[in-house]
């Protein structure tokens, strides 16, 4: 009886472990474009380390929105001291299928940068409110 005991111990010590590290929070993005939480797994999680889990994702978003708002840098710099003009001409010839692939490809690249750093954001502000609250 007692080796029946222990092993009972045992399987609900390993069943706990694998509960724990199932739900351990992901320091990945783990929301969708609604700042929802992405998979059961990251949902469970969410339920069992609360503000924890938020923090991660808040860091993970920061990161983010760091990295999207320092990549363009070099991209600014193309558009610098250039006339207003020059960029509507720019973007008329876009809007004609005039332009190169290589434009379409890069203003297309940009829309989808400013879209991913208006989802960031807002998911930012989301979660700086609920760690307030």
């Amino acid at each position: 009886m007692l080796a029946s005991q222990k092993y009972n111990i045992l399987m609900l010590l390993v069943g706990i472990g694998l509960i724990y590290w199932s739900t351990l929070p992901d320091e990945h993005l783990v929301i969708d474009k609604s700042c929802n939480i992405v998979g059961i797994r990251n949902q469970i999680a969410e339920k069992v380390y609360g503000d924890s889990f938020w923090r991660l994702q808040l860091k993970a978003v920061d990161e983010s929105l760091g990295w999207l708002q320092r990549a363009p840098a070099a991209a600014a710099h193309d558009l610098e001291g250039q006339s207003r003009n020059f960029v509507e001409e720019r973007m008329a010839r876009l809007s004609d299928n005039h332009g190169s692939n290589k434009e379409e490809a890069k203003a297309r690249e940009t829309r989808e940068r400013y879209d991913n750093i208006a989802w960031l954001s807002a998911c930012d502000a989301m979660i700086r409110t609920r760690l307030r609250d």
